[in-house]
């Protein structure tokens, strides 16, 4: 009897081990590499909502007074939305979680980006008589491949 109780026992144990990933993957970070035509863009990054339930977002509080919405979006829609929320921020003076500029090949990354949406801005940028600007745009960490699969290291071009 002893000896089956110690068995039960050590298989619970094992069951509660091999399930902790599962909790862990929650706090997975990812990252954001994204390219523009030129060196020297100012790319600003936005947390605007964390992941909640069943992949739906929830904003952040900084952002919940402004009237954008996270659900059943067209891609022009979430293009409208990115542009909104890039205009009350210009207005409201938001500091962005994360700035950095463009390297010798326009290419900018953002490392350990915890989950969630995240809106991507760039400055106005002039150099050879040329300016250069940038519509805004969301994206998630992770994103997600045509497969479905989640990807934890995203990558676009603006």
């Amino acid at each position: 009897m002893k000896r089956i109780q110690k068995i039960l026992i050590t298989c619970l144990m094992i069951m509660i081990c091999l399930s902790q990933p599962a909790y862990a993957s929650k706090a997975k970070k990812g990252s954001l590499t994204t390219t523009y035509p030129c060196a020297g863009i100012e790319v600003q990054l936005y947390h605007v909502a964390n992941e909640g339930k069943n992949s739906k977002f929830i904003l952040e509080d900084r952002f919940s007074q402004y009237p954008i919405g996270l659900t059943n979006k067209t891609k022009d829609e979430w293009a409208g939305q990115a542009k909104a929320l890039e205009t009350y921020i210009h207005r409201d003076n938001v500091e962005a979680d994360y700035t950095k500029q463009t390297d010798s090949s326009g290419k900018v990354s953002f490392e350990q980006l915890p989950r969630g949406l995240y809106l991507v801005t760039a400055k106005v940028h002039e150099e050879d008589g040329y300016i250069y600007t940038s519509m805004p745009y969301f994206i998630t960490i992770p994103g997600k491949t045509v497969n479905g699969k989640r990807q934890y290291n995203v990558t676009t071009k603006a």
